[in-house]
């Protein structure tokens, strides 16, 4: 009897083994994860996920709000090479919000991607506000025609997506648009507010850690903090900002106060329509460059400034990529 029951024992180890091993085969073929990653999301299968606290997932004690929006402009190329952007991409590196836990609000005009959020966020019904609009309602989408008039112009350059799609120009234009549109409503009143690019935490995806968003070390609270891509160019035209596709600092993720940001959206706006008089368009990126520089100085009169992050601060990251460098010096594990 006792043989049998170490037989039978065996017989279930090794099952629990084979399924584990094909598990791990499984997810390395189908999850774009490296082995660690996969290995702990096998072990979450089998034992069940970290759970977080009732008070972390209810209370609402972060002093950042996350902002972000998803519209479906369907599949489109990125940069001169093959890649090509879908909404796959964007629900699969949704899936990061299960894991931050700060207050969130997410504009979409998708129901399938609502429906994906709502899901991603189930643990946090306190700290979740999901807005399904029209992406008409903001004044960036209201200008499609006009930065596609710019577009078509004779030889004007192609960068794609920036410079050759009008609605994901608008899409880039829009994140100022419902920033300042979730701040009106004061939904969770922190006192900080971030826009965060749906796949800026792409690379963390795997992890499946809790983790919140803190505002950046030593921020100023009159400007808005922003990450160094590259170099600024003092000398460089507005022209040759748009036309050549140039990037002062990324458009991923931006952190400010209330007030903050609802000047800089006014800003924006203003700078949009300046440089849609001189039949120029390209991203967000070009136009904060453009907006910032001595020339765009002196026609703009920025009244906002910008606080610049750089991956050559002091502050060591989990990342040496120059595009995400704000989020991991303001992400922390729980």
């Amino acid at each position: 009897m006792w043989k049998q029951v170490q037989k039978c024992r065996r017989k279930l180890l090794w099952c629990v083994v084979l399924i584990t091993v094909s598990m791990v085969i499984l997810v390395n073929i189908t999850r774009k994860c490296s082995l660690r990653a996969n290995l702990a999301w096998v072990k979450y299968q089998i034992f069940g996920k970290k759970r977080l606290s009732t008070e972390m997932m209810i209370k609402i004690h972060e002093n950042v709000t996350i902002i972000t929006a998803f519209w479906d402009l369907g599949s489109f190329r990125k940069g001169n090479g093959s890649l090509e952007y879908s909404a796959y991409d964007y629900r699969d590196w949704s899936s990061v919000f299960t894991w931050m836990v700060n207050p969130l609000v997410v504009y979409t005009d998708s129901l399938n991607f609502k429906i994906i959020m709502e899901k991603y966020r189930e643990s946090y019904p306190n700290k979740t506000k999901i807005i399904f609009t029209e992406r008409q309602k903001f004044w960036s989408f209201q200008i499609v025609n006009n930065i596609s008039s710019v577009f078509e112009q004779p030889d004007y350059p192609k960068f794609y997506p920036n410079t050759v799609l009008p609605e994901y120009s608008a899409c880039q234009h829009t994140k100022y648009a419902v920033v300042a549109d979730a701040l009106k409503m004061d939904i969770f009143q922190t006192e900080f507010y971030a826009w965060l690019d749906i796949g800026y935490f792409r690379d963390v995806v795997c992890d499946e850690n809790y983790f919140r968003i803190n505002p950046p070390p030593k921020i100023d609270k009159g400007r808005l903090s922003v990450t160094k891509v590259n170099e600024f160019r003092s000398n460089i035209s507005i022209e040759s900002i748009f036309k050549e596709n140039e990037v002062w600092v990324g458009g991923g993720m931006l952190v400010a106060t209330k007030n903050v940001f609802l000047k800089f959206e006014k800003l924006y706006k203003r700078s949009v329509e300046f440089f849609l008089n001189l039949k120029i368009m390209n991203s967000d990126q070009q136009i904060i460059y453009g907006l910032y520089s001595s020339e765009g100085r002196e026609y703009l009169k920025p009244d906002v400034e910008l606080q610049v992050f750089s991956l050559v601060d002091s502050q060591r990251v989990d990342t040496d990529n120059v595009w995400f460098y704000l989020g991991y010096v303001c992400l922390e594990y729980v």
